[in-house]
């Protein structure tokens, strides 16, 4: 293992290209400490505190409060840029970086490195292989290159990139940019609002406290939101989308999409598909085209619900609850006529709590007499 602590040494660097000067040359060596270099007019100037440039072997360097620039080189080597603004390169190996304190740009290069950024908003680039990558405290920017990554932005406003690779993405506290780009993905939003994107592949997303705006992509996307006023997309693809408890609007694009709004006031649109929409009360639903089912469940609670593209014949309403639930009377025999819409009135009691309560739904611009019985259907359960 080869261990370095930089020394003071005098090395040619040469700076003509930004300040037209060049230091002198003593001897040739691996690492460099508390050398200034400034122009004639003394207007500009620039530090360059610990250069070392590692060998074939497993380094071990660390830093200190001044700015470094560290590349292992070949091995599997261990950098700590400690504090100041470092600038730290893994390149071949299984390499360990740690940025410390400062705004730091750290490379993993290849291999499967482990890289935390520290404090500071930082830079960190994980290369190929399969890396895990922190930011920790201030807003970094995290890409994770080729391979299976971890990714964590921690605290700040992170913007992370999973690219190529099925990679696990967490953002953490701050407003968050995620982003998943290509391969089977897991995306995690934390606190703050974020902005999730999956890109291609089947992606898992999840978003938690905060407003979140979220789309899918391409392909077979999972969709689970918490708290918060969501945007959810889940673009092309057969998605599963499931809301939280707050207002949220959630849209399946194209697709045999499955909504859940579950709490709050939502609005929902399959669009083109064969879609399901799950109602919890107090929902804005719109199928879309192709045959759409519309479920609505059973919580004990007074809400108004609206469809507003019921086709009759080809779309379906399903009532469900619990084997204690109990219904007074079917869908259609408590369907009126008010206007151009069709008003459902449905009276709902639980056996075993003892508890009822008054469902409304309306039907914009739907006839009575379109609708049969074989539109609605009264069941147990929905999974």
């Amino acid at each position: 293992m080869d261990s370095a602590k930089p020394e003071a040494l005098n090395l040619e660097l040469n700076f003509s290209e930004q300040f037209g000067e060049t230091a002198s040359q003593t001897e040739q060596t691996a690492a460099l400490a508390a050398v200034a270099v400034t122009s004639d007019d003394n207007e500009r100037s620039a530090s360059l505190l610990a250069m070392a440039l590692g060998g074939d072997g497993d380094d071990v360097w660390e830093g200190t409060d001044a700015p470094e620039y560290y590349s292992g080189g070949l091995g599997n080597d261990d950098l700590d840029g400690e504090g100041g603004n470092d600038s730290l390169y893994g390149n071949s190996g299984n390499d360990t970086l740690d940025g410390g304190d400062g705004d730091d740009y750290l490379s993993g290069y290849t291999g499967m490195d482990s890289i935390e950024g520290d404090s500071g908003d930082d830079t960190i680039y994980g290369g190929g292989g399969a890396d895990s990558l922190e930011g920790d405290e201030g807003n970094d920017l995290i890409s994770g290159g080729t391979g299976n990554d971890s990714i964590e932005g921690d605290e700040g406003n992170d913007s992370l990139y999973g690219n190529s690779g099925h990679d696990s993405v967490e953002g953490g506290d701050g407003d968050d940019y995620i982003s998943g780009y290509t391969g089977n993905d897991t995306l995690v939003g934390g606190a703050g609002d974020d902005m999730i994107v999956g890109g291609s592949g089947n992606d898992e997303i999840i978003t938690n406290s905060g407003d979140d705006t979220v789309y899918g992509g391409s392909d077979d996307d999972f969709i689970n939101a918490f708290s918060g006023n969501n945007l959810l997309n889940g673009g092309t693809g057969d998605d599963t989308i499931s809301g939280g408890d707050g207002d949220d609007s959630i849209y399946g694009n194209s697709g045999d999409d499955v909504l859940d709004g579950r709490g709050g006031a939502d609005y929902m649109s399959g669009y083109s598909g064969d879609d399901v929409l799950r109602a919890g009360g107090g929902d804005t639903l719109s199928g879309g085209s192709g045959a759409d089912s519309f479920l609505f469940e059973i919580v004990y609670a007074d809400s108004t619900s609206v469809i507003t593209d019921f086709e009759a014949g080809v779309d379906d309403i399903q009532f469900y609850g619990d084997e204690y639930t109990v219904y007074q009377g079917d869908a259609l025999s408590q369907a009126v006529q008010v206007g151009d819409d069709v008003v459902i009135t449905r009276q709902v009691y639980d056996a075993f709590e003892g508890a009822g309560a008054t469902l409304e739904l309306i039907l914009e611009d739907t006839q009575l007499d379109d609708l049969s019985s074989s539109d609605f259907m009264d069941g147990l359960f929905y999974y």
